[in-house]
């Protein structure tokens, strides 16, 4: 079993989903993971963000990118400094070990053709591939 996309940040999110971003969620988690382990099935989440890509509309706050420039029929972003894209990065490894302490069979992050911030970071410097 695959799960939906589960937002890594309180923020950075496009549509209402599951969200991973603080070790109190872990139990909640692992009463998803016990149901599914005790029918024999293996269950994976993956971790995502959705970026400049985010709803004003579903988070009430103005969505962070690399720059001001919004995706098409997006909200305008506030860019994000550098510090902040590396917390960025942080929440995802943050995420992928509460899954792991969640007992998730498998946790993906959502690389940077799906993920909006690091697609279009990559771009910017040159370094898409």
């Amino acid at each position: 079993i695959i799960m939906v996309f589960t937002g890594v940040t309180l923020t950075g999110r496009a549509f209402t989903t599951a969200r991973l971003y603080d070790d109190r969620m872990i139990a909640s988690f692992r009463m998803v993971t016990d149901a599914v382990h005790r029918h024999g099935a293996k269950v994976a989440m993956p971790l995502a963000r959705a970026g400049a890509g985010a709803s004003v509309a579903v988070m009430g706050v103005t969505p962070v990118g690399p720059s001001s420039i919004p995706l098409p029929g997006g909200d305008v972003p506030r860019p994000l400094g550098r510090e902040e894209i590396w917390r960025v990065a942080e929440a995802f490894v943050q995420a992928a070990r509460q899954a792991a302490e969640a007992e998730f069979d498998a946790w993906i992050a959502v690389g940077k053709i799906h993920d909006p911030l690091l697609a279009e970071q990559a771009l910017r410097e040159g370094k898409a591939t």
